[in-house]
């Protein structure tokens, strides 16, 4: 009986995903919630242009602005949003009530 040696890399869905260099970043928000003992908003939404990092400052369509403390996704290790994918975003700095469903937030 043989045993194979070989190594094999595996590429990550989220490394094939191409952004277009100098495309201002935007996310559609999905859904906003609160959490008991958290101070800021939790956005779910996807984005449908550029790159979402955090500590990116976020302008919602009323021009409230706030910070993003972390960003999730379903891809274990990414710590960035890229066009196409759903993200989730803990912001501080605005309340619920200043950003819509169906929204769309730009970033700097």
């Amino acid at each position: 009986m043989s045993v194979q040696s070989e190594l094999q890399v595996l590429s990550r869905p989220v490394d094939h995903i191409k952004v277009a260099p100098g495309s201002e970043p935007k996310l559609e928000v999905q859904k906003v919630s609160t959490f008991l003992g958290f101070d800021g908003v939790y956005i779910i939404g996807k984005v449908t242009s550029g790159v979402v990092a955090p500590t990116m400052m976020g302008v919602s369509s009323t021009g409230k602005t706030f910070k993003i403390s972390e960003i999730e996704s379903k891809y274990p290790n990414c710590t960035v949003g890229k066009q196409g994918m759903t993200i989730g975003i803990s912001a501080h700095g605005i309340g619920k009530e200043d950003i819509a469903q169906g929204a769309t937030i730009f970033f700097q």
